[in-house]
């Protein structure tokens, strides 16, 4: 006869596992006050990037018309061939304007709103998202310092006039020219908590900081 076959019952012991409540709410604390850091520093993120690409929009408005100033562009005006340069004001914080030089005196010759009605504006680039510009700048020849906010600068103009990629950097004050060694244009948020500010440099380097 075949051999018994012993068998032994065995019991699947099981445990109930997970989280008990004091963890769940641990864990559901600590993903309030993350989330709650992210949210609240989001807008100051986007804050940051929208004026940083507003710093590089300045930089490369500046960079396009020393591009012009030396690659001989065709204004279409009495000067076949004029310099090109970036018109900065004081009293309009939220636009600034790329311009052919076209009567050759190295500034914006009688600013209009409306840029049709001026025959050096090239293009009249509007200021968006509530950033302005904080303050126009800009170093003498004595090595003095003369800002916008102090009331020593109405506008400023950077220029770039053929072959040379120097700048030539024009502020004017109650009608008067004074000439420039370097220029420092910064802009801000609605905040106005920082700032970015694009440099123009003698040689016609242009930084952003």
């Amino acid at each position: 006869m075949p051999a018994s076959l012993k068998t032994k019952n065995l019991k699947l012991k099981t445990k109930n596992s997970g989280f008990s409540l004091v963890e769940m709410l641990v864990v559901i604390g600590i993903f309030v006050i993350l989330s709650s850091v992210l949210f609240a520093s989001y807008p100051l993120f986007g804050q940051k990037m929208l004026l940083q690409n507003l710093a590089y929009q300045v930089a490369l408005e500046i960079r396009q018309a020393q591009v012009y100033g030396i690659s001989i562009k065709s204004s279409g005006g009495a000067t076949p061939f004029p310099a090109y340069g970036v018109y900065f004001s004081s009293a309009d914080r939220s636009s600034f304007v790329l311009y052919a030089d076209s009567d050759g005196n190295r500034k914006y010759t009688s600013p209009e709103t409306n840029c049709s009605l001026n025959a050096e504006c090239v293009e009249k680039v509007l200021i968006s998202n509530g950033n302005t510009i904080k303050d126009i700048c800009a170093v003498n020849l004595s090595g003095q310092t003369k800002c916008a906010n102090t009331l020593d600068i109405d506008s400023l103009n950077v220029n770039f006039v053929r072959p040379d990629p120097d700048s030539v950097i024009i502020g004017v004050l109650g009608g008067v020219n004074t000439t420039y060694q370097n220029a420092t244009i910064s802009v801000e948020p609605p905040s106005k908590s920082f700032f970015k500010s694009v440099k123009v440099w003698p040689t016609g380097q242009i930084s952003v900081d």
